[in-house]
C-alpha cells in the first residue's frame, strides 16, 4: 500500500464516526457493544471492508467526539502508530508494543483524553482490511481480553461475509425453495408452520446479510450453502 491510498482512507475514516448500519450486519450488535465497551471503557472502533479507494464499507466508533474532533482537526492519522501498523500489517497488538517515534504525539494526545492504554486487532490485504481497536484510562489491557478481541472482529468478518454457519433447518428450507418449492409447499412438505418458517428465512437473511428470500436463496447457492 503506498502513501497515496493509506492518506485516502485515513481521510475517510477520520471524517465518519459510522458508515453502514452495524445492526443490519450483526442483528445482536448490542451485545458486542457491550463487551467491546467492557474491555475498551473509553470506547473502540470497527472498521469492515476497508478499500483504498472507498474506504469502509462498515464503521461504528464509540470514541468520544472531542477526541474524533481532535483527532481530525490535528490530521494524526497521518502519524498515528496504531492506525499506520493497521493498515500495514494484520496482527493483534497492545498499543503500547507498537514502533513509535518521537514526533508522532499521538500517544501523548490520546492520553490527555483518557486513552492511555488499549489494544487493536486487524486482519485482511491491503485492498481490503478490517480491524477493531479498543481505548480504557486504567491499564493494559491482558491477553484474554486481546484474545477476545481478536475473537470478535473474526466474528464480525464472519457475518461480512455471509460465512456464519446456518443450522440445518435453515439449509433444509433453503434446498427446498432453491429446488422449486414455494413457501406455501415448504408449509407441508417440511412440516413446519408458517411462523417457523418464516424464523428460520429471517434467521438466515440476518446470518446472510439479505433482505429478500430471492436474494437469500441465490447467496446461498452462490456460496453452496446448499450443497
Amino acid at each position: 500500500m503506498n502513501e497515496f491510498d493509506r492518506k485516502e482512507i485515513a481521510r475517510d475514516i477520520a471524517l465518519i464516526k459510522s458508515r453502514g448500519n452495524i445492526e443490519d450486519l450483526a442483528p445482536d450488535f448490542k451485545e458486542t457493544r457491550a463487551e467491546l465497551l467492557e474491555i475498551g471503557p473509553k470506547g473502540f472502533v470497527v472498521a469492515l471492508g476497508i478499500n483504498p479507494l472507498f474506504g469502509p464499507q462498515t464503521m461504528y466508533s464509540e470514541y468520544s467526539e472531542r477526541w474524533i474532533r481532535f483527532y481530525n482537526q490535528k490530521f494524526l492519522h497521518f502519524r498515528d502508530p496504531v492506525f499506520l501498523t493497521m493498515l500495514n500489517k494484520p496482527g493483534l497488538d497492545r498499543w503500547s508494543e507498537i514502533p513509535t517515534y518521537p514526533t508522532s504525539k499521538v500517544a501523548e494526545y490520546a492520553a490527555a483524553h483518557g486513552l492511555k492504554y488499549g489494544g487493536v486487532s486487524s486482519r485482511g490485504r491491503f485492498y481490503k482490511r478490517d480491524f477493531v481497536s479498543v481505548a480504557r484510562e486504567d491499564r493494559e489491557l491482558t491477553f484474554d481480553e486481546l484474545y477476545r478481541l481478536e475473537e470478535i472482529l473474526d466474528s464480525l468478518i464472519d457475518l461480512s461475509n455471509g460465512t456464519e454457519t446456518l443450522s440445518d433447518k435453515e439449509i433444509e428450507t433453503l434446498r427446498f425453495l432453491a429446488n422449486g418449492g414455494t413457501s406455501q409447499q415448504a408449509f407441508v412438505e417440511l412440516n413446519i408452520s408458517e411462523s417457523g418458517y418464516r424464523n428460520r428465512i429471517n434467521s438466515a437473511k440476518k446470518k446472510l446479510g439479505c433482505t429478500t428470500t430471492m436474494q437469500l436463496v441465490a447467496k446461498a447457492s452462490s456460496q453452496h450453502l446448499l450443497d
